[in-house]
Order: C-alpha cells, then structure tokens, then sequence
C-alpha cells in the first residue's frame, strides 16, 4: 500500500495546480498496524479526528497554507490566474489579494518575525504579511514541497521524506533530517505546519497524495504522531482534491487544512493514544 501512495503522490505532485486540483486521493492509505514498518510504542495515533469549523471560500485549490493575524494565507489558482491572498477564519471573506504574475507554483508559505515567506520552486519571496506587497527575494535550490517556521528556522520540504531547515533571515541551508523509524520513511512529503509540542519543535506533514499526516521531530526525523484528516471528506461530498496545505489554528490541538475543496475545514486532533 506504501508503493501505491508514493506512486499517487508522483503522479499528483506537491504544489497542486490547475491540473492536478482534481487528482484522485487514495480511498486508503497505509495503516500503522498493517505494514511492515509499524510505528514505535512511542508514536500517537490520532484516532479522532474530526471537523469543528469550516468556511466556504469559493473557486480555487489552496496550497501553501499560513496563518496571521488578518486570517488565512494561501496561494491559489482560479482561472483568472494564481495569488497569493487572505481569507477571514470566520466567514471565509477574502480580505486581501496578491496577483502573481510570476508562473512558478507556490509551494508553501511561512510567517516568520521578519515577514511572510513565499517559497517557490528556484526562488523565495519575503512578503509584508499584512499587505503582501514583496520585501526581497532569495535563490533557492530544488523543488520545494512545503514550508513552515518555528524559532530561528523556515522548514521546507524538498520533495522526498527530507525536511530542510534553513536561516529565517537569509533562507540559506542550515541542516536537513530524514524521516526514520516509521511507514512514512520513503514517502514523498508534502504540506507542512510547524509546532511546539512536548517542549521541543516539530513538524505535521502531509504524505503526499494522501489524507495522512505526520508529525516529525525537527532534531532527530523521529515520527511522533499519526493521524488522517479524512473526514473533511464527509463535509464535502465529492470532494476529489489533494491536501494543499495545513497550518496549526491558534487552538491547541486543532489544524486548518486547505486543498482542492470549496472550504477550509479546522479539524481537532482528539483520542492521542500510544
């Protein structure tokens, strides 16, 4: 079944587009217990998931999800063309909007103390994350699979089961990790949220082509935690769209998760067992 989402996952790739909006997402996804790598004792498995808010946000597949202060950060494309623009966690109201004549997807997008990355395949863009409007901009290697921020390091996927850390400031290479120890060793890694939990950072991922995340020590690659958002699914009947994004709510516990839906859905990660 791993082969399968990996393959799934090549095929749909990570930054979601006007093509691959509508990829098909996998009906299963591996099982902690039913593969040959199960997860240690010291993993959680977030049994109950489930939705507690959603707000409509009309046509356009997010990816690259963050959160500030004026609402939901995330770019999209619509057949009037790609933004980056943000959406009101209340109503789902658009409050602001950034064209991007720029034709590179946008693979995720970080709010750091400095301001709003854009991270891109070849280039990174410093955003004002109040009006958007671009600070400077930064070469970058590699096709980018997600990005977040926790302390002084923006993490961004590279397309595969690595996450590299890099300067907040200056966006140059600092480390990189690898998954271990778990199914999701192997898998191509996409959206990403960074997190403080059990004192230390960490890292919820979605497994590419997939609606399972899981969660990553930064300093060691050890997966955490388990858990699949599939029940979004059930808020929005046919829904077919990949995962695009994900961004921890100010709630403890609880995610927003954006991709090819018509809604936003906050789901809260409840039942943690060992």
């Amino acid at each position: 079944m791993s082969r399968f989402i990996f393959l799934v996952g090549v095929v749909c790739g990570i930054a979601v587009s006007t093509a691959s909006a509508s990829c098909a997402v996998p009906e299963a996804a591996p099982s902690p217990s039913r593969t040959g790598s199960a997860p240690t004792a010291e993993v959680q498995v977030f049994a109950a998931v489930r939705v507690v808010a959603k707000v409509p946000v009309g046509v356009g597949a997010g990816v690259g999800l963050a959160l500030s202060a004026d609402g939901l950060v995330e770019f999209v494309v619509t057949p009037a063309g790609s933004a980056l623009r943000v959406v009101d966690v209340g109503d789902g109201r658009e409050v602001r909007r950034m064209p991007l004549a720029d034709r590179r997807d946008v693979a995720g997008v970080a709010v750091t103390s400095g301001g709003l990355w854009q991270v891109s395949s070849g280039v990174a863009v410093l955003r004002d994350p109040v009006s958007l409007a671009e600070k400077r901009r930064v070469p970058v290697g590699g096709v980018p699979s997600g990005a977040c921020a926790v302390g002084r390091f923006v993490v961004v996927g590279d397309g595969t089961d690595r996450l590299v850390l890099r300067d907040s400031v200056t966006l140059k290479e600092v480390r990189a990790v690898t998954v271990s120890g778990h199914w999701a060793a192997g898998q191509r890694l996409g959206a990403l949220t960074c997190v403080r939990e059990d004192g230390r950072a960490q890292v919820w991922a979605v497994v590419a082509g997939s609606d399972w995340l899981v969660r990553i020590d930064v300093e060691s690659g050890r997966v955490t935690g388990v858990a699949s958002v599939a029940r979004i699914r059930a808020e929005e009947p046919g829904a077919g769209g990949a995962v695009g994004g994900i961004v921890a709510a100010r709630e403890p516990g609880e995610l927003w998760v954006s991709g090819g839906f018509r809604h936003r859905f906050k789901v809260r990660l409840g039942g943690a067992g060992r």
